[in-house]
């Protein structure tokens, strides 16, 4: 029992410990000194206390025979599978109740990074060799799914491909929960109340307003992790085959998603592969290696020669050449005052601390299958944190801590439920009306009754979102853009390309125009290389006009870094015109 009362000290101690070292690990090159410093403070600040726990015997399995636990399949329940159903479908009557003025607004910088790139590939029917993307083909492309099916590139699109990517978000993230929950050991009561609390808490961490800890990007990576619960323990050949094929194709088709979810997948898929290897689960390992090479494939023969070389020429630039240049060093956890990223480092090493102490006691009320998914889990958590190491300030350290939040409320829940799961704390008339009171919130929360009419009206509602006027997006300081438009048509001839040298991404797009070359914004041209491409591509198409800067838009004004092109541009161009918030050069 002491050493129980010693643990707490024990983990903070070597908690301070890991934090305080965090400063004296230096590479300075980012982001890969912040992956660095963060996976060395996770061993750091875990494998003393799991040294700790083994030795004192407060934990009753050693890490490597979790590894071949064998699994057995958990009895269904009726009632909590209705109780999921019931939550799929107020999440489905959420999604048809939307309004399409609830989207009119526009971001000048970063929807532009969808409009642009759509807007040039409509032009010139070019995709990789049209436009430099930033992020991965569907974040800078994904307009194009809209363009399918209504023939225009619109700003509505992107909003309702958003809309509907959180949509498939919450309903994997309930699914996940569900088949956690089933394999629970608990009472079927208490199965069902902490399926609700569970799910609504975990639904509650995607419309937080403002800021999302599970944003669209999640998609893929939410999908991946389903798909590796079902593969643990299949009901049958079929699903195996099924399952395991879909684990492959999933891994790979991630490549045409963010680029960084790709390699997030990626590095858990090679993980899920040793531990198959390990157990000598062959079969599985063989189907995920065919859906695999089987989409790689496909992707690759219906793909352009010259498509695919620049592919993977933008796809080499952004993994190893664009963070670098971009990222910047994650704040001092002690010293750097930033408070949000303090307290997730601390909360990453609690939940590895919670992880040991429920997945490595036999005590515990869960299932050997639930124990390896929790720790895929924790690995998924500290895999997809990487997004918030690249670009370390509060938004993306948000961003990437989904599964972190995940964790710590399953943990907390699970512990108040284990401890009080041989009493009586359900009996039927509570259990009813804490069913009642769960449900009641929920449906609440989902449905805003004063849409509930639109879902009668939801084709309608999608038709006027997707074909919407530009205009009627720009409100606000963004009236002002439609000034300059009309202006800047006046500058250009018919079928003219345009170059902008501001950060308002969104310009090229609203003028219809494509632009001048492939290089649309400027945040990963910090390099002299790409800096010399960018110019020998705009000698071929010179504007006659550019529009240099933005008084309207001032706040990053990335080419202000760029000496080469600015230089460039002070050779060749002289001032024209302001127009209100806009600075135009003519070509000398």
């Amino acid at each position: 029992m002491k050493y129980k009362i010693y643990l707490f000290p024990f983990f903070i101690f070597f908690l301070f410990l890991s934090l305080f070292l965090w400063d004296y690990i230096y590479l300075g090159v980012y982001p890969h000194e912040n992956f660095l410093r963060f996976y060395l403070f996770i061993i750091f600040s875990l494998l003393p206390l799991y040294i700790y726990l083994f030795k004192y015997k407060l934990i009753d399995y050693e890490l490597p025979q979790i590894l071949y636990l064998e699994f057995f399949k958990q009895k269904s329940d009726l009632t909590i599978n209705f109780i999921y159903l019931f939550f799929l479908f107020l999440i489905f009557l959420n999604f048809l109740s939307f309004q399409p003025k609830d989207f009119f607004s526009l971001d000048v910088y970063h929807d532009g990074f969808k409009l642009t790139p759509s807007m040039n590939y409509s032009l010139s029917n070019k995709l990789w060799s049209g436009s430099f993307i930033e992020s991965g083909f569907f974040p800078n492309f994904q307009p194009l799914l809209a363009f399918l099916f209504i023939d225009k590139i619109s700003i509505g699109s992107i909003y309702f491909i958003k809309y509907s990517i959180i949509f498939l978000n919450k309903i994997i993230l309930v699914s996940i929960s569900f088949l956690v929950v089933k394999e629970l050991k608990f009472s079927k009561k208490n199965k069902i109340i902490f399926f609700i609390l569970f799910s609504i808490f975990l639904l509650n961490l995607i419309t937080k307003p403002g800021i999302s800890y599970f944003p669209e990007r999640y998609l893929l990576y939410l999908l991946f992790i389903l798909l590796i619960f079902l593969n643990f323990l299949p009901n049958n050949y079929f699903s195996l085959i099924l399952s395991s094929v879909a684990i492959g194709s999933v891994s790979f088709i991630s490549i045409f998603w963010w680029m960084d979810i790709f390699i997030f997948i990626n590095l858990l898929l090679s993980i899920y592969c040793i531990f198959l290897f390990l157990r000598k689960e062959k079969n599985k390992l063989k189907y995920i290696f065919i859906g695999y090479f089987l989409i790689l494939i496909l992707s690759f023969l219906n793909l352009p020669k010259n498509e695919v070389i620049d592919f993977l020429k933008n796809t080499y630039y952004i993994v190893v050449k664009a963070n670098t240049y971009n990222s910047f060093s994650y704040p001092s956890p002690l010293f750097g005052g930033d408070g949000r990223a303090t307290k997730t480092l601390v909360f990453f090493s609690y939940s590895g601390l919670l992880l040991m102490l429920i997945v490595l006691n036999k005590k515990f009320l869960i299932s050997n299958l639930l124990k390896l998914f929790l720790i895929f889990l924790f690995l998924a958590s500290l895999v997809s944190f990487l997004f918030g190491l690249g670009r370390s300030d509060s938004y993306h350290i948000v961003n990437s801590t989904g599964l972190l939040m995940f964790n710590l409320i399953f943990y907390h829940l699970f512990l108040i439920f284990n401890f009080s799961n041989n009493k009586i704390i359900f009996k039927n008339f509570f259990f009813l009306l804490t069913l009642i009171l769960l449900l009641t919130l929920f449906f609440f929360k989902e449905i805003n009754l004063k849409k509930i009419n639109n879902v009668f009206i939801v084709k309608e509602n999608i038709s006027n979102l997707l074909l919407e006027n530009d205009d009627k997006f720009l409100n606000g300081k963004n009236l002002n853009y439609l000034n300059l438009i009309i202006y800047y048509e006046k500058l250009l001839d018919e079928g003219e390309c345009v170059q902008i040298f501001s950060d308002e991404t969104i310009i090229p797009y609203l003028l219809k125009r494509k632009t001048c070359t492939k290089y649309f914004f400027y945040q990963t041209l910090v390099g002299e290389d790409i800096q010399v491409d960018f110019i020998n591509e705009l000698k071929n198409n010179m504007p006659r006009f550019i529009l240099y800067k933005s008084d309207l838009f001032p706040f990053f004004e990335f080419f202000k870094r760029l000496k080469i092109v600015d230089d460039f541009i002070a050779k060749n161009y002289i001032f024209y015109d302001t127009f209100e918030y806009w600075t135009f050069y003519k070509l000398k």
